[in-house]
């Protein structure tokens, strides 16, 4: 009997002290430096897949951030904490914060976000353009990331440039390989999150 009294009183201290704490976890995501198109210094892109949930409790919820942080601080700090801690809160919020570039995107959001991106990426890459050889640029634009690829003629032939931009500063011409990396992912994100 006299040890059942403090096991009863670590019961109830761990059970208070574990009410309320968020545990939020990237399941999936992306870091990845890019020179800016308009401008010298490097950034760092982030996407996340994030799963959050409070101990105790059974809603969880899933979210994806896609952030733009300024290179001049080390890479490795770039985690899913600066997400969760920056301008953008948990708890099921969506919500867009232009001056820090960063967006965080429900399913809605992801779903539209990918049928975007993939249907720029086939039209500019099998589209039978014209002898003519007209520059062509395919874009469109969820919450404040706009995502397009350019068809460029000139002397050599035609060449595909691919852009991402978020907020209103952050901008970054990529190669073909540098895009197909981001789809790949926001693939990979779709699709668990689409099993969910």
């Amino acid at each position: 009997m006299k040890t059942f009294y403090p096991v009863i009183f670590l019961l109830l201290f761990f059970s208070s002290f574990s009410h309320g704490q968020t545990i939020s976890e990237s399941l999936i995501n992306l870091r990845k430096k890019y020179n800016p198109l308009f401008d010298s210094k490097t950034s760092v892109l982030t996407i996340d897949y994030v799963r959050e949930f409070q101990i105790n409790k059974q809603d969880t919820s899933f979210y994806m951030v896609i952030k733009v942080n300024n290179a001049n601080v080390e890479q490795e700090s770039f985690s899913i904490g600066t997400s969760i801690f920056g301008s953008i809160a948990g708890g099921g919020t969506y919500k867009v914060d232009r001056k820090e570039g960063e967006t965080k995107f429900n399913k809605e959001d992801l779903l539209e976000f990918y049928d975007c991106a993939n249907n720029i990426y086939k039209f500019i890459s099998s589209h039978n353009f014209t002898k003519e050889g007209f520059n062509t640029v395919a874009s469109c634009e969820i919450q404040n990331i706009r995502i397009g690829a350019e068809l460029v003629y000139n002397s050599g032939g035609k060449e595909i440039k691919y852009y991402f931009k978020l907020g209103d500063e952050a901008v970054f011409q990529m190669e073909k390989v540098e895009f197909e990396d981001i789809m790949r992912i926001i693939g990979q994100i779709k699709k668990d999150w689409e099993k969910r």
